[in-house]
């Protein structure tokens, strides 16, 4: 682009590239400022979609990228009680009998979708999830 009264070879060759790019800036801003509406919009959705695929990438980073917390992972077992379309829970004290026989595994937990176990001056019941106490 040359300018009023100058020739190519007046300038150097990359001289007036941040001058162009300020007056892109500058008709982008005029452009944003004459439309608020499409602005907003505008705006509105790359924040969605922004906070949309961090979300996402969160979920995915920590249940398939990232190795589980534990020294040995492959050598975690499931036990389930469960056929492909019922779900049963075990009682506590089948799960109680499973952490006292040291023979099978080398420690064990249990969770619940429906009740968590909370102990509390040496004694333990079983809540609801979502109680308070």
């Amino acid at each position: 682009m040359s300018y009023a009264g100058e020739t190519k070879g007046d300038r150097m060759p990359h001289a007036g590239l941040f001058t162009d790019s300020w007056r892109d800036v500058r008709l982008a801003w005029r452009s944003l400022r004459a439309s608020p509406l499409v602005t907003l919009v505008a705006i509105a959705s790359i924040g969605l979609g922004i906070g949309a695929t961090t979300a996402i990438f969160s979920v995915v980073n920590s249940l398939l990228l990232r190795q589980l917390p534990v020294r040995e992972p492959a050598r975690l077992v499931l036990l389930s009680d469960s056929s492909y379309d019922h779900v049963r829970a075990w009682s506590y004290p089948v799960w109680r009998e499973i952490d006292r026989r040291p023979e099978l595994f080398e420690r064990s937990a249990a969770w619940s979708v429906l009740q968590t176990l909370a102990a509390r001056h040496g004694r333990i019941s079983f809540r609801p999830v979502g109680s308070a106490r």
